[in-house]
This record gives C-alpha cells, structure tokens and sequence, in this order.
C-alpha cells in the first residue's frame, strides 16, 4: 500500500492475479488500493476500526455502493457503519407486518440488495412480511417452495416478485450454489407433500470449517426422507424443525445432524407452547447451547468460518 509501490500494484491487479484484497488499515494508499479492487469486481475485507479514519471510510463505503460487485465485507472490530455488503441471504420474512422492521434492520447494517432471498414454504408466518421486502429490495434469485397456496399472502408474494422481474427457483433437491465464500445445498424437500411444513425447502450451508442447517417447518415426514436421501446434514449450528415443535427434531435426525448449538425462532409467550419439552430435554442431556427468540429477543451469530460469535 506504500505510494512508491502503488504503480506495481496496479499492475499485479490488472494481472488477474488477485482474487481477494485484506486491508488491515483503511488509510491513506490502503484506502486507495482497496477501492482500485472493488472498481475490478476483487473482494475486500476490510479489518481494523474505522475510528480515526472516518474520511477514508467514507469513501471507500462510497465506491462500495458504486461497484457492490466488488465488496466481500467490510469488517470491522467495533461495531461501526460497515458490515457484509456483498453477499446477503435472507430465509424467510415473518408475519404479515414484520416486513418494515426487516427492512429497517437490513438497512442499519448496510444492507440493500439480497443475492438469494428464500420462502421455505407458504404459511404467512414465514412469508408474510416478504412482499414488502421484495419491492424495497432488488433480488437476485428468489427460491420457493414447490407447494403453493391458495390465500392472499401468498399470492402478495408471487405477484412481488413478479412486478419486480425476480426469478423464481423452485429449487431441487442435491442442488448446491455458491454464496460469496460459502456454498450451501438444498437438502429438502424430497418429494411431493400433502403440507406445506413437510414441504419446506431444506438449506445446509458451509462456510469454512463450519456448518449451519435450515429446515423450515419440516416435520418427522419430511425429515426421514432427508435422511434417506443421505445427503450431509451434519452441522454446528442448527435451527430446530418448526419452531421447536414436538412433531420435528425426530431423535434419528438430531442423531445424524450432531449439532454444537441449536437455535429456536418462536415468539414470546406463543399459543402453540414452542418451544415443546422434547427439543429441551435434548439440548440439556447432551449439553447444547441453546439460543431462543422468545428468551433472548434477536439472535446475531457471526463467523469467519472457523470461530463462532454469538449475540
């Protein structure tokens, strides 16, 4: 980054030799050089505090916005105006009216535009606040569950995505894609359901040395024919079946998933009693960490692919 050596720089750039660029100060040439990458499409992490460097910050957020194809992350130690910027998945967006607070979220971490947003399946407390998000949002791909439903929620939905000109994937199990760093694989559904929970588009991602497991609502059904299909489902993280119902999380299947940490997304003082006796018991005989919505409000868990944070 020295300014005697930024010539040369330039050239090993233009070289199509560098495929990533680490900045451990944003300052001065640092700066320079980190915005020549993200002008190429090469992905920047950026790692010290922004503090002092509150002009140099700026304008790289500033290129950053002018060239999102070129932003890995920007990371920084503290808790400052920049987080991940160039590769956003979202799964799933709550119930009807859940959708401003999202956006609002989204947008305090800097986020405006979803490379792959998904809809495990139809019910409104999954997809109710997406058609908002969608208009607000451009989206690169949307993925959808293959069963479809007759209500206005979810017809809000595809008529979003199509107001927007947004691909719809129904996507297949087996299938694997690349998200920035990380790949993640459809692990369900397997078949044709009579339910929209069974139903659910089942994600297993891989970052680094660490794995996460997404499943929807599925119930015992669908994940016996996950566990049929013998597709690697062993994760870290995982974030239990339905809210943590009693008809998901079949001892066979947490058997097969070994997770180090379980999430359960359930709302405070719910109607449905989630989450139920048998995924706490589970948690407390094997001595897993467990993380609850209802408890503990949002949930922020961030890795560089070997360290799990947890907030």
């Amino acid at each position: 980054g020295e300014y005697k050596r930024f010539d040369n720089a330039i050239e090993m750039l233009d070289s199509g030799l560098i495929d990533a660029c680490i900045v451990a100060v944003p300052h001065y040439e640092h700066a320079k050089y980190a915005m020549e990458c993200m002008k190429r499409g090469i992905h920047v992490m950026v790692e010290k505090p922004a503090g002092v460097y509150t002009k140099q910050v700026r304008e790289m957020n500033a290129e950053a916005d002018k060239h999102p194809e070129g932003v890995f992350g920007m990371m920084f130690n503290q808790r400052t105006n920049c987080v991940y910027r160039k590769i956003k998945e979202m799964i799933d967006g709550g119930e009807i009216g859940a959708g401003p607070e999202i956006i609002d979220y989204l947008h305090a971490q800097g986020v405006h535009k979803l490379d792959v947003l998904v809809a495990t399946h139809p019910h409104s407390d999954h997809i109710g606040g997406l058609d908002v998000i969608i208009y607000k949002f451009d989206c690169a791909n949307v993925f959808m569950s293959p069963f479809k439903k007759d209500t206005r929620t979810y017809e809000d939905v595809i008529n979003a995505a199509k107001s927007k000109n947004n691909k719809i994937t129904y996507p297949k199990t087996g299938d694997t894609y690349k998200l920035g760093g990380a790949t993640f694989t459809i692990v369900a559904p397997n078949g044709e359901y009579e339910d929209a929970n069974n139903s659910s588009i089942g994600i297993y991602l891989k970052y680094g040395e660490r794995s996460y497991l997404f499943t929807g609502d599925a119930e015992y059904e669908a994940e016996e024919d996950i566990l049929e299909s013998g597709l690697n489902i062993d994760a870290d993280v995982y974030k239990a079946g339905h809210h943590g119902s009693r008809t998901s999380s079949s001892d066979e299947f947490l058997e097969k998933v070994t997770p180090k940490y379980v999430v359960v997304s359930c709302g405070e003082d719910n109607s449905y009693g989630h989450p139920h006796a048998a995924i706490l018991n589970y948690c407390r005989i094997e001595k897993i960490p467990l993380y609850r919505t209802d408890k503990q409000g949002t949930i922020v868990l961030k890795s560089d692919g070997e360290n799990i944070e947890w907030n």
